[in-house]
């Protein structure tokens, strides 16, 4: 049932004409469980469009869905929350949003962060997850398929101090630093370097070579 209507009139080439309404219709009549309706409407290019809606389950705004632009400013930025409506994308912090949502800041979750977009990485430029800077990962990284290092000199370092490195030079092979070992069960059994030229194989009980040809 309507309650009441406030219209707002302004004189155009034409005459006067109605700019704005306000709305306010009762939804639920019943004893205890009443509930109001109340909307704002404005002319917009001529014709008449509803810009708010407050209904007992939610508040809406633009519903007509036109090409209007929501803003909300905080104390320090005009542009705290932008929808931007030519785009169908929200701006936190920041006009014109390059994606669906562009965050200007940093942001913190306290939960889990997830894409369900299966766009495979083959560079630094595609895949469901980019960032243009370094990568910070607190505890362990499980990779469920390859790991690419694009970088003709990649190098995993390893240790709180980076002390052994494997480094990648292009069309040779991998480099692992100064003489470190390679080791296999214990560190009685390695494979290593102790100078310029000298590679050493270190067993305590046995080195067994299984070849049909062994070139030396």
């Amino acid at each position: 049932d309507l309650l009441g209507m406030v219209r707002f009139l302004a004189n155009d080439d034409a005459g006067a004409e109605e700019v704005a309404k306000i709305r306010v219709q009762a939804r639920d009549v019943s004893n205890g469980s009443e509930d109001g309706e109340m909307s704002i409407q404005t002319v917009v290019a001529g014709t008449d469009r509803e810009r708010i809606r407050l209904t007992p389950t939610e508040t809406v705004f633009n519903d007509d869905q036109i090409d209007l632009d929501f803003r909300v400013e905080s104390d320090g930025n005009a542009n705290m929350i932008f929808v931007e409506g030519s785009t169908d994308r929200v701006g936190i912090g920041k006009t014109s949003p390059g994606v669906t949502l562009d965050v200007a800041g940093a942001v913190t979750a306290s939960g889990i962060i997830k894409t369900d977009d299966t766009t495979d990485a083959t560079s630094t430029t595609d895949g469901s997850l980019q960032t243009d800077g370094g990568l910070s990962v607190a505890k362990d990284a499980v990779i469920g398929d390859d790991l690419l290092l694009l970088s003709d000199s990649s190098v995993l370092k390893f240790g709180a101090d980076s002390d052994t490195t494997l480094t990648h030079t292009d069309g040779s092979g991998l480099t692992i630093n100064s003489t470190n070992k390679i080791m296999f069960r214990d560190s009685a059994l390695s494979v290593s370097s102790s100078a310029d030229g000298q590679l050493d194989i270190d067993a305590d009980t046995e080195v067994e070579i299984t070849a049909t040809t062994v070139d030396i």
